[in-house]
Formats: structure tokens, C-alpha cells, sequence
């Protein structure tokens, strides 16, 4: 008598012995869900692609602060880049000097004379109660540059770092200064961090075995990049958890 197989034996054994409970071998049930793990990775191919092609989210930035305590973030006080404008950090270095000075008793014109400053500027300086009332004033200084900025700026954010096309840009606006101007002003501007190429999607084997695999036992690259699979996938998401609860 030939040897039955596969679901002819199970019919046979539920024919024959109703009674019985069927057992599946651990081995079994965990290829089982194997294969109802690829075909999910395989049906999501498209969600670990979009994942890997998605540029890095920048992290949040913070407006620079001061001994005198945080000067309210906004076009005046920061450049393009999101730094304090040299201006800025002039101002503020030659207030605390000042006024250092002053409390230790000395007199404006030894003050001069230390920091190479003229009598009205120390005299300013001296007389401010916060360094906001000089910021205020520097900020808000008109400058023939003023009505150029939001092209500089946007030029500059495109990735166009060349201050002669630039300065050729706005005298076609009708600037009527040099490109020392422009040159200055663009000084404490750096070039815009390129954004990273996409890195090649993982092939649907290897997230398999990512899934597949006890946690505990994954090198770190290999769980930041399935954890970023999850956040962008549901469906995968729910299936690693699948895995992760059953009997190994």
C-alpha cells in the first residue's frame, strides 16, 4: 500500500481517529510564518522603498542666546543660515566689554583707549540699560541692501553662493552699491548642508530576516532600519509584532 502525504494523511487521520488532536511540530508553524512573512514584505516592497528614498527630517533648531538672556529669534538678529548676524555678536561683545569696564570704575576714556573706541560709541554702550535697547536700534538700521535682502536670501537658499552673480542680480533690480556690500553682508552666510543621496532600498530578503530574527540578536543598523520600516508601514509594523509573539 503506497504511503499517503500531505492533505490525504490528514483526511485519513480525521477519518480514522476523530477523536485525535492534531499537533503541528514548532518547526512547521515557524516556516509557516515565514512564508506569510515574505509575502507581506512582498506585497509592501513599495512602503520600504519610500522609506529609504525619503530625505532625513533636519532637527529642530534654536535661536542663540546671550549672558544677557535669549534675544527673540527673527530676520534681524539671525542670518539666512539661522546664526546671529555679525552685527549682532559685535553689539553684544561690545556692551558686556563696556560695561564691565564700568563696573569695575573705569572711565570712559581709559575705555576708549582699551577698545579702541570712539567717545560716542562707549558712551552708548555705557548708557544702555540692556543690551535689547542697543539690538533694536542695530537691527533696524536702513541700509541700501535692505530691499535686495529677500532675493539674496532666496538666491542664497537655491544654492547660489556667487556673490558676483549675485550682486550682478540685484543691480539688474537697480542696486546701486558694490559688490563689497554684497560681499559683506553674505560674509557670515555658509553654504546649505547638500541633501544626502537615497540609500538603496534593502532587497525583501533581508527585510525578511530582519523580521525573522530575535531582536535581542540584531545589529544596530539592522533595528534603526526596521524601526523606520515600521513607522512607515503599518501592515509590516503589525507583522513584526506578529513574529515577535510567536514561539520560536
Amino acid at each position: 500500500m503506497s504511503a499517503a502525504t500531505g492533505p490525504a494523511l490528514t483526511r485519513r487521520a480525521r477519518t480514522g481517529a476523530p477523536q485525535a488532536v492534531q499537533v503541528a511540530d514548532a518547526w512547521h508553524l515557524w516556516k509557516n510564518v515565514g512564508e506569510a512573512v515574505e509575502k507581506t514584505v512582498a506585497a509592501h516592497c513599495t512602503c520600504v522603498r519610500a522609506v529609504f528614498e525619503k530625505p532625513p527630517t533636519p532637527g529642530p533648531t534654536t535661536a542663540p542666546t546671550g549672558d544677557d538672556g535669549p534675544v527673540a529669534a527673527s530676520i534681524g538678529t539671525l542670518d539666512v543660515c539661522g546664526r546671529e548676524r555679525r552685527l549682532v555678536v559685535r553689539t553684544r561683545g561690545r556692551f558686556a566689554l563696556v560695561q564691565g569696564l564700568l563696573r569695575e570704575g573705569a572711565s570712559l576714556e581709559s575705555i576708549c583707549h582699551q577698545l579702541q573706541l570712539d567717545r560716542s560709541t562707549v558712551r552708548r554702550f555705557g548708557r544702555a540699560t540692556c543690551i535689547d535697547e542697543l539690538l533694536v536700534k542695530a537691527v533696524n538700521r536702513s541700509t541700501i541692501l535692505d530691499a535686495y535682502r529677500p532675493h539674496l536670501h532666496q538666491r542664497w537658499s537655491e544654492g547660489c553662493h556667487d556673490t558676483a552673480q549675485l550682486h550682478r542680480e540685484i543691480t539688474a533690480f537697480g542696486f546701486p552699491g558694490g559688490i563689497q556690500t554684497v560681499r559683506r553682508y553674505l560674509r557670515n552666510f555658509t553654504p546649505s548642508v547638500p541633501v544626502p543621496a537615497p540609500r538603496p532600498a534593502p532587497r525583501p530578503r533581508r527585510v525578511v530576516r530582519w523580521i525573522m530574527t530575535n531582536p535581542d540578536n540584531l545589529p544596530d543598523g539592522d533595528t534603526l532600519s526596521l524601526k523606520e520600516i515600521r513607522a512607515g508601514c503599518p501592515e509590516l509594523d503589525a507583522v513584526t509584532d506578529h513574529v515577535a509573539t510567536s514561539p520560536r
